[in-house]
């Protein structure tokens, strides 16, 4: 297990991955590498009780889309989607065609252009989203530099990776 008490900025391997498990009542149980179980509303990955410090996550060196946080709600897992690898342009008359390799477990695609592929993330251009893999951009085909990023959603609507 990797773990992070800087928000992400630096990790350290624990050298071990502990078990973790969800109970019924949102808590969970962490299984230490002496076989002791540490049950929590909120755990720190196999380190200790952590209440409300959104500091501390961990990755799952065994899935490393898959992270840990402690939340005020109990142990929050997360995993990340993968990004979308495929994307195909088509011109029509008018218009340009996009379509992509469908993303596990991604409810649904935002579709974003810029007129350059190095603007930061925040500068792109929303131009929708779809349950598809299949977007048109209506009119664009006369458009000059004119660059499209595809990014997974999952069902509560956090982005993918880009």
């Amino acid at each position: 297990m990797v773990f992070s008490n800087d928000g992400g900025r630096s990790f350290q391997d624990l050298g071990y991955f502990p078990e973790v498990e969800e109970l019924d009542d949102g808590q969970a149980r962490v299984t230490m590498p002496d076989g002791s179980t540490q049950t929590n509303q909120t755990v720190s990955i196999a380190v200790s009780a952590s209440y409300g410090n959104p500091n501390r996550i961990a990755i799952d060196p065994q899935d490393p889309r898959t992270i840990y946080a402690p939340s005020a709600l109990g142990l929050y897992k997360r995993r990340i989607l993968e990004p979308v690898r495929t994307l195909r342009l088509a011109t029509t008359a008018n218009d340009v065609d996009l379509a992509w390799g469908a993303v596990p477990e991604a409810a649904s695609y935002r579709v974003y252009a810029s007129d350059t592929t190095s603007a930061l993330r925040a500068s792109w251009t929303v131009l929708g989203d779809t349950s598809s893999t299949g977007f048109t951009d209506a009119g664009a085909a006369f458009l000059p530099d004119r660059h499209y990023s595809v990014v997974a959603l999952e069902a509560e609507g956090h982005l993918g990776e880009w």
